[in-house]
């Protein structure tokens, strides 16, 4: 068996390992990350808006955050309601698979469309402001958020 092999082996025997409660932890430790980026954008765009008042770069910035936690807090009501309505058999491996998949895609379609615009934000403001050191630390939490970006959301 090769290595590869080997790896998709295990990967496909921890999935199948899964209950309900570890889907719901694993969604809920992305919706942390996410949430911690949020928070590091507004504080940052806070910083952000008082040292360059009206830039056009820091301004979109501002609504793109505007916009992502609008989307956040949204889809963690749409998870709730999911979780409450599609719980899943603890022993049904395919019900568990397709809650797992409906949980992750939710997560990853909205959550990475509306990071889409802001990553375009933050370059605009990089390209506008390259010494600024916010700019710097919000474009490092970026990289480091897409990274290490949940390994599920990653195959959904």
């Amino acid at each position: 068996m090769t290595i590869e092999e080997n790896g998709a082996n295990r990967e496909t025997q921890k999935e199948q390992q899964l209950s309900p409660q570890d889907i719901d932890r694993e969604a809920q430790l992305a919706m942390d990350s996410y949430e911690n980026f949020l928070r590091s954008l507004k504080n940052a765009t806070l910083i952000l808006q008082t040292k360059y008042d009206s830039a056009p770069a820091i301004e979109k910035l501002e609504q793109g955050t505007d916009e992502l936690e609008t989307v956040f807090n949204e889809l963690k009501i749409e998870i709730s309601e999911h979780k409450k309505q599609n719980q899943p058999e603890e022993n049904n491996e395919e019900s568990i698979k397709q809650y797992r998949q409906e949980i992750f895609s939710k997560i990853a379609h909205k959550i990475n469309n509306a990071l889409t615009g802001i990553y375009g934000y933050i370059e605009l403001a990089q390209m506008q402001f390259p010494d600024d050191e916010t700019i710097k630390q919000i474009y490092a939490e970026r990289t480091k958020l897409f990274i290490y970006q949940p390994f599920s959301l990653k195959r959904t």
